[in-house]
């Protein structure tokens, strides 16, 4: 018997908060096949996540048309999304952004307008063609949401639980996105690094 992680490569991936300073919304445009995003807030990763799950929606509504024998046809009139978060609160990572992470998201799970900025980045690989830079390729997803949903398990054994679900508020990004290295937080992955990367703006 094989297991499945024996035959596929699998992806490693990254879940990031960040405090908005509403009104304003970051913004992506896609451009040569790349994402890139305009006026994002500092991203803090959340670490200790070992579920990340993201859900797009979309909403119809049905109509008939007089020559289609009956059949229904459907309109999409909006779209929506969900991104679901479950991570462990660990203590002790340095620097302590860590703490900020979780002060965010408790906020943010306790007033009810209080919008977050969430990214997930799933890592493609390394990209060696630009003239003497390697850059490292993620498959992000990243949106404005509020936190609809908050749970903390606290047992005696100190390994605190947070499963979170956010709710879109406003546009869904999808992309490809390029950073320059190093590597940053993955889901279930130790030891933690936190020197993050830079968005290729060019």
């Amino acid at each position: 018997m094989v297991h499945s992680s024996q035959l596929i490569d699998g992806s490693n991936v990254t879940a990031y908060i960040g405090q908005l300073a509403l009104p304003k919304r970051p913004t992506g445009i896609i451009a040569d096949n790349t994402i890139i995003f305009f006026e994002e807030p500092p991203l803090l990763p959340i670490p200790g996540s070992t579920t990340a799950s993201m859900t797009l929606g979309k909403n119809n509504t049905p109509f008939r048309l007089f020559n289609d024998d009956g059949w229904e046809q459907s309109k999409i009139i909006s779209q929506s999304f969900q991104i679901s978060l479950t991570t462990y609160f660990v203590k002790n990572t340095s620097p302590i952004e860590s703490d900020t992470a979780f002060a965010i998201l408790d906020a943010a799970a306790l007033a009810d307008e209080e919008e977050v900025y969430v990214k997930l980045r799933k890592f493609l690989g390394l990209d060696t063609t630009g003239a003497g830079t390697t850059y490292t390729v993620y498959y992000t997803y990243a949106g404005t949401a509020k936190v609809v949903d908050f749970s903390e398990n606290l047992p005696a054994d100190g390994l605190a639980e947070l499963t979170l679900t956010l709710a879109g508020s406003g546009k869904l990004y999808i992309g490809r996105e390029k950073l320059i290295p190093p590597a940053e937080f993955y889901l279930g992955a130790e030891p933690f690094t936190l020197d993050g990367g830079e968005p290729l703006l060019v």
